[in-house]
């Protein structure tokens, strides 16, 4: 079993419930700290949404490199994401 920090800590009388400082925030929470320290939150969820489209492309290509069409088999392999 896998415990994390929060699933021990939530339950301590010293864990603090609070979305300004607490250790669990909620992401508005964060997207608004982040507003107002002068960062700008849709250019960083545009540059989150590159990364994750390049990220789908690669593994397709990676995937359809691998897959042989006249066997209509995938072979296994370790793929390098870079």
């Amino acid at each position: 079993m896998h415990l994390t920090n929060y699933a021990i800590n939530k339950n301590s009388d010293d864990f603090v419930r609070d979305d300004e400082c607490g250790s669990k925030r909620k992401l508005a929470t964060v997207c608004s700290w982040l507003e107002e320290h002068g960062y700008d939150v849709k250019k960083m969820w545009m540059n989150i949404e590159v990364q994750l489209v390049r990220f789908r492309v690669k593994i397709l290509v990676e995937f359809l490199m691998n897959v042989n069409i006249k066997e209509r088999c995938w072979v296994a392999q370790c793929m390098n994401i870079h």
